[in-house]
This record gives C-alpha cells, sequence and structure tokens, in this order.
C-alpha cells in the first residue's frame, strides 16, 4: 500500500470547553431560540492535518472525525494516537481503511467515506456498491462482501463526488469507470438531507 498519514487532535478538555460556551448557552438556553437549538455535546477528534494517498481525499483540516470502519470514536475513551493506531490495525487485518468525517458547520449531513481497493484494477461490480439516477446519483444498494459493507453509507444517500470529481450530474456508466480509472483510495462524498418534518437525517 502507498504511502498515507493522517494527524489528529484531541477535543478541547470540557473545562476549558465550557469556560468559553458556558456564557453563551445560559443566554441562549434562557431564549425562543434556546428551544429549538439542540446542542451536540458529543466531542470529536479533530483532523488535523494529513498526508499522501488522502491528499486525494475530500478530507479537510477541521473535520469531525466520526467513526473508522465502521466503529464509533469516541474522545471519552479513545485518544488521537488511540485512533491512529487503530486505523494501521484497519490497514493490516482487514485491508481497508473506511474514514467517516463531518463538517460540523453544515446543514445537511456531508459524509466523507474514504476506502482503500485491495486491488489498483478492481471494477465497479468488485466494489460492491450498486449505484442508481434516481433522478441525481445516489445509493441503491450496498452488496454483501463490498468493501463499503462496513461504512455508514445508506441506501438513497446522494453521491456528491468521488475523489472531488462532481457528480451531480454523473450518470452510473460514468460512475462504473471511475472507479476503474481512480487509484486505489476512493473517498466518495455522500450529502443525507434532514426529513423535512422530523429532522432525522435516517
Amino acid at each position: 500500500m502507498q504511502h498515507w498519514d493522517i494527524h489528529l487532535q484531541d477535543p478541547p478538555s470540557e473545562n476549558e470547553d465550557n469556560q468559553k460556551k458556558k456564557s453563551l448557552r445560559q443566554k441562549i438556553s434562557q431564549s425562543k431560540l434556546g428551544t429549538v437549538l439542540k446542542f451536540n455535546k458529543t466531542p470529536r477528534l479533530i483532523i488535523q492535518d494529513f498526508e499522501g494517498l488522502l491528499e486525494y481525499s475530500s478530507i479537510q483540516s477541521g473535520d469531525s472525525l466520526l467513526s473508522i470502519n465502521k466503529h464509533v470514536i469516541d474522545p471519552r475513551t479513545t485518544t488521537a494516537q488511540d485512533a491512529r493506531s487503530f486505523m494501521n490495525e484497519c490497514v493490516e487485518k482487514e485491508g481497508v481503511l473506511n474514514i467517516v468525517t463531518e463538517n460540523p458547520h453544515g446543514e445537511d449531513v456531508l459524509i466523507n467515506v474514504t476506502v482503500i481497493k485491495p486491488r489498483r484494477d478492481m471494477n465497479y461490480n468488485e466494489l460492491g456498491l450498486v449505484v442508481w439516477n434516481w433522478p441525481y446519483l445516489c445509493v441503491r444498494q450496498i452488496n454483501e462482501g463490498s468493501i463499503f459493507e462496513h461504512t455508514p453509507i445508506q441506501e438513497m444517500d446522494q453521491i456528491a463526488a468521488i475523489n472531488d470529481i462532481d457528480c451531480s450530474k454523473m450518470r452510473t456508466k460514468a460512475f462504473a469507470q471511475c472507479v476503474l480509472e481512480l487509484p486505489v483510495e476512493l473517498t466518495i462524498t455522500l450529502i443525507r438531507r434532514k426529513h423535512r418534518y422530523t429532522g432525522s437525517f435516517k
């Protein structure tokens, strides 16, 4: 496998974070706005920097790390160093590395799923990710044994890009060609929109 590396940052300590936000939270919680806003109290590891194969991905410095090979990463039990070591274990033992990040400032969930193809010549059918246009390019099915099987990709997720190639007007045949021609590292950027009434992302 080609060279890759990633640098993670532990979230601020609870005391430090609370000192900065306590005053603001108190003001908002007492206002009408506070009744509709829900603060995410779950801390996240932060992507500081990356190099090698990951430079071809859509991961950006400042993104929150959500999961590695479908294992949710909780900084309350996993440090930045632990998470980095776990990435190495996934590559060595499973041969696949799935890194899921989130832009905390997005209104809809924007997910980057990064996988490493076991073989450079792996084609679309072997990928095990079935896509279709309905009407935009989206996930139709994830086959059993797919390298995407252990990622949080869900049916009907919209595929916004693959390795920064815009998929907004892409057809399924063009997507299959991209999979074949792109290098071993694949990053699929997905948009998961909130339900209009429930606010759920599922």
